[in-house]
């Protein structure tokens, strides 16, 4: 099963990088990879300084902390997968090497967990740009070569989840 996942995931980076990648794209998807983490953690705070979205803006920033923990304490250092361009040697990375592990994507699991307090937002225009980032964002970390396609896949599913529970709580809870 391993295995299969593995050449999958080899298949598609190696399908990205010889036919997907131009100069001009490029370009925009590392500034994309880059927003990630800053990106949600400003907009959590920016949210926070109004009373009408102080709640959005807390419940963004819990699912995020929720996130990082599972995420970057947990999940990353007991799996300890290696990063694409380590285990196959026709992968090039566009942007510096991380230095932690591969599984599962922080950045796409930090995007989907932001933006689920914003799903709250009346306006359909917010939500469907901030739904269009989060997905260039877990894009990106493939695009950029350093995370496998069943890392970001994961990392979304953890941000999914960070962000309904933390959803729940606030619902419920507070």
């Amino acid at each position: 099963m391993l295995e299969t996942i593995n050449d999958w995931d080899h298949m598609i980076l190696y399908f990205i990088q010889e036919h997907l990648r131009s100069g001009w794209l490029t370009v925009i998807m590392k500034y994309i990879t880059m927003l990630s983490g800053v990106f949600w953690i400003i907009s959590a705070i920016i949210l926070i300084c109004f009373q009408q979205t102080r709640k959005l803006g807390l419940q963004s920033l819990v699912s995020l902390l929720i996130c990082a923990v599972i995420v970057h304490l947990i999940l990353k250092p007991g799996v300890a997968r290696i990063r694409p361009y380590e285990y196959f040697t026709d992968l090039q990375a566009l942007i510096a090497f991380p230095r932690d592990f591969s599984f599962p994507s922080g950045h796409s699991a930090s995007a989907f967990a932001a933006i689920g307090a914003y799903m709250n937002i009346d306006n359909t225009y917010i939500k469907i740009f901030l739904v269009v980032l989060a997905f260039l964002i877990a894009f990106s970390r493939l695009y950029v070569g350093v995370h496998y396609p069943s890392d970001v896949i994961v990392g979304i599913i953890i941000g999914c989840l960070c962000s309904f529970g933390t959803h729940l709580i606030f619902t419920n809870i507070l």
